[in-house]
């Protein structure tokens, strides 16, 4: 997919990969900097980000096409816990990831590497 096409439509507007990657062009052109992003992640580095700063668990999940969630934790935690940690934090598969927003960020308690 090129880079400033079309990948999904949120409530605010058309969100290009680009938008994902830096930030939502629309509101940093407003200069809402606070929208700009520092970094961007795939699973693989989310994942190896949370292990080196320290994580001993880490569960990173995709949710629809570009949404990533992760619950983390600096115990191991047992199947069950990372279980109900993973289900109170990540939403439904069937949300559109525009739904998402509603959902607080994930907590950072426990879980592992798929």
């Amino acid at each position: 997919m090129p880079l400033e096409d079309i990948a999904y439509t949120f409530p605010a507007g058309p969100v290009a990969p680009l938008d994902m990657v830096y930030g939502f062009r629309p509101e940093l052109a407003r200069g809402n900097l606070f929208m700009a992003h520092r970094t961007g992640f795939t699973a693989r580095t989310l994942s190896n980000a949370r292990r080196h700063a320290g994580f001993a668990q880490v569960h990173v999940k995709r949710i629809a096409r570009f949404g990533l969630w992760a619950v983390a934790g600096r115990q191991v935690q047992s199947d069950e816990r990372l279980a109900s940690l993973s289900t109170a934090v990540f939403p439904s598969e069937k949300l559109p990831l525009a739904s998402t927003a509603r959902f607080r960020p994930a907590l950072e308690d426990s879980t592992r590497s798929e």
